[in-house]
């Protein structure tokens, strides 16, 4: 078995966007860039290296392809880079001057508006790197972090179909804007899945595929790393050798039972929670399912619309949430509502 992570396979499922969520040390932004130089080199096809923000991509910019770069396979080949781009050359011989040829454009994510007007007539692959962030301090992700992606698919793409947009990252946290987008509220299967996104006019699925690459297999290799083996057996374990999503656990997550009474439901940016509860085991469930016939609590200004109660108007509502959370007798159908419930307390100052 190969020590990293096979691109070829992913890209045998002809998705426009790939994510591969994967264990550090296994290859991922190697073997995606690697792959990027040699379509270049046999068939002129460029590439772009995205980050999220200028800070991040600036830290970075200088070291993007230098383990490529020292590739016994590009042996006969030199690096550089130029402002924000990346060029390649013939290794010279004697006194000839490199013929450079730029072969991948570096942009930032949160400038995505900018490139609109930018042609891209000769990239094939979109490569955004360290997608999911690990933690949630500031700045987090983008307000219209979707948007970004699609927008700069859209961009660089134009009317081509053969662009493939890759979302590289490790697998941390389970509560994001794809995965929101997506529908996706637990852990995702292991190996490889699909999601259509659309059709085009001519009926074509538009697919994403996510690509999360079970934790043993590579996990022998990340043990053989300083860091991998200094996490193992540590909280810090399960995303750097284990790769698993550290909030996507079942503490506190179970499924309404049928005999639950609907309670009241209320959002909070944009998530629906409709609380439940249970007389006979004296526990709320919380689901995202609010009967047609019921009413729900706005506690933003930004979620209040038709059919619906401002928070104002709600004391005993906010009194009865501050007593549910901090008495434990709440049970979540699923992580994600969990990790926004708390998320929800903790902005409302009810932690």
């Amino acid at each position: 078995m190969s020590k990293y992570w096979n691109i070829n396979k992913a890209l045998s499922y002809n998705a426009s966007i790939v994510m591969v969520a994967g264990a550090r040390s296994i290859g991922k932004t190697y073997t995606t860039l690697k792959h990027c130089v040699k379509r270049f080199i046999k068939h002129g096809e460029e590439c772009v290296y995205i980050r999220r923000y200028e800070p991040e991509l600036r830290a970075v910019k200088k070291y993007v392809f230098s383990d490529v770069a020292t590739d016994v396979e590009f042996k006969d080949y030199v690096f550089r880079l130029v402002g924000s781009e990346y060029q390649i050359a013939k290794r010279p011989k004697d006194n000839e001057k490199p013929e450079w040829r730029t072969f991948c454009y570096l942009l930032i994510a949160s400038r995505y508006q900018d490139y609109k007007g930018v042609p891209f007539p000769k990239v094939k692959y979109i490569v955004w790197d360290e997608y999911l962030r690990e933690n949630n301090r500031p700045p987090g992700y983008l307000v219209d972090e979707v948007g970004a992606i699609l927008s700069l698919l859209i961009t660089i793409s134009r009317k081509r179909r053969d662009v493939t947009f890759f979302l590289l990252t490790n697998s941390c946290n389970i509560v994001n804007p794809l995965f929101r987008f997506l529908h996706i509220k637990n852990e995702p299967k292991k190996g490889y899945t699909q999601y259509k996104l659309g059709k085009t006019k001519d009926g074509s699925d538009i697919v994403l595929l996510i690509d999360y690459v079970p934790p043993e297999t590579f996990r022998d290799e990340s043990l053989n790393t300083i860091g991998g083996a200094i996490a193992d057996g540590t909280k810090y374990g399960d995303y750097i050798t284990g790769n698993k999503f550290t909030n996507a656990t079942d503490k506190f997550i179970a499924k309404k039972p049928s005999t639950a009474k609907y309670r009241y439901g209320f959002k909070f940016n944009d998530y629906v929670f409709a609380c439940w509860y249970d007389e006979s085991s004296f526990i709320y469930f919380i689901n995202d399912k609010v009967p047609s016939d019921k009413q729900v609590i706005a506690l933003t200004i930004d979620d209040y619309d038709l059919n619906m109660i401002a928070l104002e108007n709600s004391r005993e509502f906010i009194r009865t949430l501050k007593r549910l959370y901090l008495n434990g007798v709440v049970r979540f159908e699923n992580p994600v509502l969990r990790e926004n419930y708390f998320k929800m307390c903790k902005l409302l100052n009810l932690s």
